[in-house]
């Protein structure tokens, strides 16, 4: 039995696979290994009779928290604000950070301005991979995120406890687990939320909650609903496997760790919202020379040229026939391995 088989075992005939992206920088080779093993996953449902679905996520309800490498320091101003609400960089199509980053790498531009006049395929079309769709920013804006962040409010005891049971991290009394969106800067990564009162919560944008902003200090209240912030991220995940009803979630190694991020996001899922966890399907890292990559530090080769220069089956070919929990090291100096 593959691992792919492993995964599908026992799954309803409607098999929800997710993945997502937070597009903070170009995204490197590593990246796709994540979308390669969700779109064999769905293939392999699809050629079984299963309905299968793909769902690909654009994270960009995410805080700026570095200055992208190559796009100098007028960067600075944007730290801890929505990836949607910081520009594109220079050079780079798009209205946004979020939008030139996620387009560059998959192909998808949600805005239809943005797209390529000429079709051009995206790194995903070249790839094959057949996914839907979505971004966060939407996502809470359309207010279908509203109970499960109401839900969170209400328990935020039982969220605390989570969190200090499994990682030992410890919130104040007053803490609630949601970022809302300045009111004054913009920002959404220096906000502290407090006072739930069933409508609004009372938030201050610190100074010194972050290392990497600077919040301007404002006080003030605001509804949590309707895209005005975000829930922290481990919540968020656990969010989207009850709003999307997902049946397969793979992750790297670093979330699936004991005590990590996924373990956390699972309880939160099970404890506070009552939603089954998804199969999860671990894997280990995509390096190239034994190097690991980042987006937003510029390591790495990005997918988008890895693409043009291998042909398409054969990184597909690399990727499925690894065990997703064994790593891959990518050497390009092959003689005859490129395309010529």
């Amino acid at each position: 039995m593959t691992w792919i088989d492993k995964a599908l075992d026992g799954c309803s005939p409607q098999v929800v696979i997710n993945d997502s992206k937070t597009p903070s920088g170009r995204a490197h080779v590593g990246s796709l290994r994540g979308v390669l093993i969700h779109d064999a996953l769905a293939r392999v449902a699809r050629e079984r009779g299963l309905d299968a679905t793909f769902m690909y996520g654009c994270d960009d309800m995410d805080a700026v928290d570095e200055i992208p490498y190559g796009t100098g320091e007028h960067f600075v101003e944007h730290l801890g604000k929505p990836l949607w609400a910081a520009p594109a960089p220079e050079g780079l199509r798009g209205d946004s950070m979020a939008e030139a980053y996620f387009g560059e790498f998959t192909g998808k531009w949600f805005d239809a301005a943005d797209s390529p006049a000429d079709d051009t395929p995206g790194p995903f079309d070249k790839l094959g991979v057949n996914a839907g769709f979505y971004r966060m920013s939407d996502i809470y804006r359309s207010g279908r995120l509203d109970g499960i962040i109401d839900a969170f409010l209400r328990a935020a005891a039982d969220v605390k406890q989570i969190y200090l049971r499994l990682s030992g991290a410890e919130r104040s009394d007053d803490w609630l687990p949601f970022q809302p969106i300045c009111e004054q800067c913009g920002r959404i990564g220096t906000t502290y939320a407090t006072d739930y009162d069933g409508e609004t919560v009372a938030y201050e944008c610190r100074a010194d909650l972050v290392t990497w902003a600077t919040g301007c200090g404002h006080r003030g209240r605001i509804s949590p609903f309707g895209g005005n912030g975000k829930l922290p991220w481990k919540l968020e995940w656990a969010a989207k496997w009850q709003l999307f009803g997902v049946s397969i979630e793979g992750a790297g190694k670093d979330h699936m760790a004991a005590s990590g991020s996924h373990e956390v996001s699972s309880a939160l899922a099970r404890q506070v919202l009552q939603c089954p966890v998804p199969v999860a399907v671990p894997y280990e890292f995509f390096t190239l020379g034994g190097a690991k990559m980042s987006s937003s530090r510029g390591i790495g080769m990005t997918s988008s040229e890895l693409v043009e220069l291998l042909p398409p089956e054969l990184l597909r070919y690399v990727v499925l026939r690894t065990q997703p929990r064994r790593a891959i090291d990518f050497a390009l100096d092959v003689p005859g391995l490129t395309k010529a």
